[in-house]
């Protein structure tokens, strides 16, 4: 990084002709000069990351994080520098607001994980009671395709008016096999509401 050595010395000399070198590279980055931004890239980045370093605190992993969001910011929204001071003093901006929304962005995170821990008896038990409800609608679902358990039988039954010898007659089996398959029909539909006893 010794580009980025002599150019913050430009920087506070402020160079005539390190300004004009400046207005050049930004000037072919708003271009789409990916060459000039790697020069760029090359020269700032110790200045960035040591930016970004100051904005998040001791967090390394996170001033690492912010610098890349700033360097993307840059890429994606290049600036017309007419001065190296000018340009420093952008990207100390570009760094510092990549640093404050990732540490925001952190802190939102943290806030919803502890909202989180603290209700975490209730999540549980929100979760074991949509694993119940799960367990009921899958079986109840079995009982509906199987129409010789019974459980269409039993909506049968339970709408219409008419005795078990006359809805075995009319289904066309026997009063006690229908009997018993409304019993199982029954116990059945008992388990899936009310669990196993």
């Amino acid at each position: 990084m010794n580009g980025s050595t002599s150019q913050g010395q430009d920087v506070e000399s402020g160079s005539s002709s390190n300004d004009v070198d400046v207005h050049a590279l930004t000037v072919a980055i708003t271009r789409g000069d990916r060459e000039a931004l790697g020069r760029l890239f090359d020269r700032y980045y110790t200045m960035m990351l040591n930016e970004c370093r100051k904005s998040s605190g001791p967090n390394s992993m996170l001033a690492e994080d912010a610098a890349q969001e700033a360097w993307l910011r840059v890429a994606r929204r290049p600036v017309e520098c007419s001065s190296a001071g000018q340009l420093a003093a952008w990207l100390r901006k570009v760094a510092m607001s990549a640093s404050i929304d990732l540490l925001r962005s952190e802190l939102a995170r943290r806030v919803r994980e502890r909202a989180f821990s603290r209700t975490n008896a209730e999540a549980v038990r929100f979760l074991d009671d949509h694993d119940r409800l799960e367990e009921a609608r899958v079986a109840l679902t079995s009982l509906e395709r199987d129409a010789s358990g019974g459980a269409l039988l039993l909506a049968l039954r339970a709408r219409s008016e008419v005795t078990i010898a006359q809805l075995a007659k009319s289904l066309g089996i026997g009063a006690s096999a229908l009997d018993s398959k409304l019993r199982r029909a029954a116990a059945q539909a008992r388990v899936t509401l009310e669990g196993p006893q």
